[in-house]
C-alpha cells in the first residue's frame, strides 16, 4: 500500500511534537487540515484547524492564527459539522487575533461576515446585525480609500497633462519669440 499524504502529515506532526518544534507542528497541522478537507472529512479538518490556531498563537503569528480560527468557524457553519456555538467561539477568536494586525479590509470584512452569520445561527439577530453593519462600514471605508487613491491618480494625470500642455505652449511661445528676434 502506498504511503499517503495523511500518513506523512501525521508522522510529521508526531515528529514535531517529539522534538517540541512548534513551527513544524503548526505546518503539519495545517497540512492535515488540507488533507482532511480534500477527503471531505470536515469534522477532522475542524479539529486540526483549531489545533493549528492554538499552535500559531503560541508562535505569535496572529495573521495565520486568525486564518485558522476563521477556517474553523466556517467549517463549523457547514452542514457537515454544524455547531453554531463553536462557530461563534472560533469566529470571535479570529476577530480577536486580527486586532493589532495589519490585514486587508477584505480579510477583516470576511471574518466579520462569518462572525455575523455565527451570531445569527446562535439566535442573536441583534448582534448579527451589529456585526454585519460594522463589516458594511469597513467595506464603505475601504471603498472610499480606493476611490480616493483613484482620484489622486487622476489628479496627477491631469496635472501632468496640464504641465505638458503648458510646457508645449511655452516652447511654442519661446520658439516664436526666438524666431521674431532672429535667434533661430
Amino acid at each position: 500500500m502506498p504511503y499517503s499524504g495523511q500518513e506523512a502529515a501525521e508522522e510529521a506532526l508526531q515528529e514535531a511534537r517529539n522534538r517540541q518544534d512548534q513551527v513544524m507542528e503548526a505546518a503539519a497541522l495545517q497540512t492535515l487540515v488540507a488533507v482532511h478537507l480534500a477527503q471531505k472529512a470536515v469534522p477532522a479538518a475542524v479539529r486540526y484547524a483549531q489545533e493549528a490556531a492554538v499552535a500559531l498563537e503560541a508562535l505569535e503569528d496572529r495573521v495565520a492564527e486568525a486564518g485558522a480560527w476563521h477556517l474553523a468557524a466556517q467549517l463549523h457553519m457547514s452542514k457537515d459539522a454544524l455547531n453554531a456555538s463553536e462557530a461563534l467561539r472560533c469566529a470571535q477568536a479570529a476577530r480577536a487575533a486580527h486586532k493589532g494586525c495589519e490585514v486587508s479590509a477584505n480579510e477583516e470584512a470576511t471574518v466579520l461576515q462569518t462572525l455575523s452569520a455565527a451570531h445569527l445561527a446562535n439566535g442573536e439577530a441583534a448582534k448579527a446585525l451589529e456585526v454585519a453593519s460594522a463589516g458594511r462600514e469597513l467595506c464603505k471605508q475601504a471603498l472610499l480609500r480606493c476611490f480616493a487613491f483613484a482620484i489622486r491618480g487622476q489628479q496627477n494625470l491631469h496635472k501632468n497633462f496640464a504641465c505638458s500642455r503648458r510646457a508645449d505652449f511655452l516652447r511654442r511661445v519661446l520658439s516664436s519669440e526666438q524666431r521674431s528676434r532672429g535667434f533661430v
